[in-house]
């Protein structure tokens, strides 16, 4: 019976990994798509001339690939979502070991003595 809760601490831990990878590749997709859709409707100034400054007074462009890192960063899943799921998987892996480390088996029940 311990080692089914281990197996499927183990299973949790891998699980938990293979979601926030594939939550990260979501993400990563979705804003690119978002970035690609924006450049499609003439969102971004084609000619830097043509460009508004960040700031008033200020002469700097912005580059199409800082856009694309700051829709990246939106939400910080690229951050913050691979901590939680270390950490999780983490948490997952130390209980299986406690569990096959501290579990012990009950020993067997003898009959009383005549």
């Amino acid at each position: 019976m311990k080692w089914l809760f281990v197996i499927l601490n183990v299973a949790a831990a891998v699980g938990v990994l293979w979601g926030g990878a594939v939550v990260c590749a979501i993400h990563r997709v979705h804003s690119y798509s978002t970035y690609v859709g924006l450049e499609k409707r003439g969102a971004f100034a084609t000619r830097p001339e043509k460009a508004a400054p960040l700031q008033p007074g200020d002469s700097s462009r912005i580059s199409q690939e800082e856009i694309q890192e700051y829709l990246k960063n939106i939400g910080g899943l690229d951050g913050n979502l691979p901590v939680v799921t270390y950490t999780a998987a983490a948490l997952f892996l130390l209980n299986a070991i406690a569990l096959s480390v501290v579990w012990k088996m009950k020993p067997a029940v003898s009959s009383p003595p005549r």
